[in-house]
């Protein structure tokens, strides 16, 4: 096993950081976006990447571009599309894997577009998000749901019954 350390391009200003594990010999690839208030580094990205990866699974985390600027406003949505997009592609030219092969994941808003991006790439292998913003918070009337529906690739969500931006039986 061994880790790769660097920069996708996403467009012709902005570059960010990423880090692969690949193990000596894996099948799958999960790429980990990170939530709003941290980067790649954050201490649960971190433990999902570094302990996945000991299970055989290569793992990308990547920083957006706002926490590659060290700004603490996330990006616009183009922005936090085309860093997925980015990524993916380069995932997929460095390897030479299959889309059915990559995994989406994502904390809080990470994944949140992660499963955006989900439901425009037919054929990923699968989805993880771990707390997903279904709403803003007390805005039970405007539920982040139209686009799951879309996605034709198999989906887990692990959802904590006290996040403020998840009202557990509203997501049920």
């Amino acid at each position: 096993m061994h880790t790769k350390h660097y920069k996708i391009r996403i467009n012709d200003k902005v570059s960010v950081s990423s880090s692969a594990i690949i193990p000596d010999d894996y099948h799958a690839i999960l790429i980990i976006a990170h939530g709003a208030g941290q980067d790649m580094h954050s201490e649960f990205i971190s433990y999902l990447h570094e302990t996945i990866a000991h299970a055989g699974i290569m793992t990308v985390k990547f920083n957006f571009p706002y926490k590659e600027l060290g700004r603490k406003a996330p990006d616009r949505p183009p922005i936090l599309e085309a860093t997925w997009h980015a990524v993916i592609d380069t995932v997929l030219k460095n390897t030479g894997c299959r889309p059915e092969q990559i995994f989406l994941s994502g904390k809080s808003m990470g994944g949140r577009y992660a499963s955006m991006i989900a439901a425009q790439r037919p054929g990923l292998g699968g989805l993880i998000v771990y707390g997903y913003p279904l709403h803003a918070p007390g805005k039970l009337d405007k539920l982040r749901v139209e686009h799951l529906a879309s996605i034709a690739c198999p989906m887990l969500f692990f959802q904590g019954t006290r996040d403020s931006l998840c009202k557990i039986d509203v997501f049920q």
